[in-house]
């Protein structure tokens, strides 16, 4: 984008140089006198005022502004109108300013736009630059400026065609029915709209490809269009950071509208096959696979356990170790898939705290006893993983199950000894009719 300005910028200044010779050289000269001459006669003036910036002022910035459209307008009928229109405009202003008593020859300007847009129009057609404008309309908005010349070097976008490792990061709303239950329509959309633009542009910002966008979720794909080995890591970077902005982002909202928003988000990695999908104007490069698919069912979680970004065990696996994680639960993937562990992330490799590393690794214990029946130990180890002053919903969560566990348990041993007891009493009322009647064979 910035190559373009300065080539376009460039163009027309020295479209301008070479007006501003020819006007310096006196060439003008005739062509100005003679449309004073035709002004005179159509608009019966005495007089016109020769304003002398006006004509090279008018054809520098006529010359820089052909450039610049010419170069950037993406097809070849787009710069062409843009360029008569301009034309049509700089004849016009030659009356409008004569019956304002000034004096503007437009032929110069006139020339100097044409020569400086059909300059631009050429460089246009040039094979890298018509790749540009073809692949452009699919990743305006979508790809940084910087990741969409990587694709432009890459070729011509077939390339991106095929099947390739990608992390997904999903982001959604939690509480979207709810709120649509308490909110106006319109307030909804600005909410929604608000929330959806932070987060698209935020993990775009960050050299992610904005694969989906709606009213429903925001996926970003790291890995795709340009391969990226360390996709996992570089998505468990974006989405960190995005989970810090996501809570200025709720504060925000809360205080425009004061509705609280609910903001889950999950990183799934995997392969996937990769395209472009769709016809005419509907056509856009997206991805398809298990892993996508992963990543809602991940994210959707978070209203569970009260997280706000998990990732699966394919990310962890993709970033070689370079997260810092605790696990949750076994969970089955999607309906009637294998089941999976799935974590909570915490931070990059070495970004805990000592006290939060102390933390998780208590949690991480007591998860492993929770898992082997052992409640009451995995209630100490939670609550060593409580830090002080620090709200952690997913670890209540926990403690919350493992209490539900110990219930269980006393309820399962209260059952047990009120069968215990029914069984003793039985066995009683059998044996008393028993000595009853041998006491009376004794008498007798």
């Amino acid at each position: 984008m910035r190559v373009r300005k300065v080539v376009a910028l460039g163009i027309g200044l020295a479209v301008a140089g070479g007006l501003f010779a020819f006007e310096r050289a006196g060439l003008g000269v005739p062509l100005e006198r003679g449309v004073e001459s035709v002004l005179r006669s159509w608009l019966k003036a005495d007089a016109l005022v020769v304003v002398p910036w006006l004509k090279l002022g008018y054809a520098t910035l006529a010359a820089v502004l052909a450039a610049w459209f010419c170069l950037d307008l993406p097809h070849a009928s787009r710069r062409a109108g843009f360029l008569l229109g301009l034309a049509f405009l700089t004849l016009t202003l030659c009356p409008v300013l004569g019956l304002r008593g000034v004096l503007f020859e437009p032929f110069t300007s006139l020339f100097g736009l044409l020569i400086s847009g059909l300059a631009a129009m050429a460089l246009a057609g040039a094979s890298g630059e018509r790749r540009r404008h073809e692949l452009r309309r699919f990743f305006v908005g979508r790809l940084g400026e910087e990741g969409f010349r990587e694709v432009l070097k890459a070729g011509d976008g077939r390339q991106l065609t095929g099947r390739r490792e990608v992390s997904a990061v999903t982001c959604q709303m939690l509480n979207h029915a709810a709120l649509s239950r308490e909110m106006e329509a319109e307030e909804l959309e600005d909410f929604s709209s608000s929330f959806l633009k932070v987060v698209a542009e935020f993990l775009v910002s960050k050299g992610g490809y904005l694969d989906e966008c709606d009213v429903h979720r925001v996926r970003v794909l790291f890995g795709f269009p340009n391969a990226d080995e360390n996709h996992a890591v570089s998505a468990a970077r974006a989405a960190l950071e995005l989970r810090q902005r996501a809570g200025n982002l709720v504060q925000e909202l809360e205080h425009r509208w004061h509705k609280r928003a609910m903001i889950g988000a999950a990183i799934s990695s995997g392969e996937v096959t990769t395209g472009l999908f769709g016809f005419r104007e509907f056509e856009f490069f997206s991805a398809v696979g298990e892993a996508l698919d992963f990543g809602e069912q991940l994210c959707l979680l978070n209203g569970e356990y009260g997280s706000v970004l998990l990732v699966s065990s394919e990310t962890l696996a993709a970033a070689q170790d370079g997260l810092e994680v605790r696990p949750l639960e076994m969970i089955r993937r999607g309906e009637g898939g294998r089941m999976v562990e799935i974590y909570e992330l915490l931070a990059l490799k070495h970004g805990l705290t000592e006290e939060a590393a102390v933390a998780r690794d208590a949690f991480w214990q007591g998860i492993i006893l929770l898992r082997k029946g052992d409640a009451a130990g995995a209630r100490k180890q939670f609550a060593k993983a409580a830090m002080e002053g620090v709200s952690d919903p997913t670890l209540s969560y926990f403690e919350a199950k493992v209490r539900g566990a110990e219930e269980r348990v006393v309820e399962r041993a209260s059952v047990k000894l009120e069968k215990e007891v029914e069984v003793k009493q039985d066995k009683e009322v059998v044996a008393k009719p028993e000595k009853v009647g041998r006491g009376k064979k004794a008498k007798s």
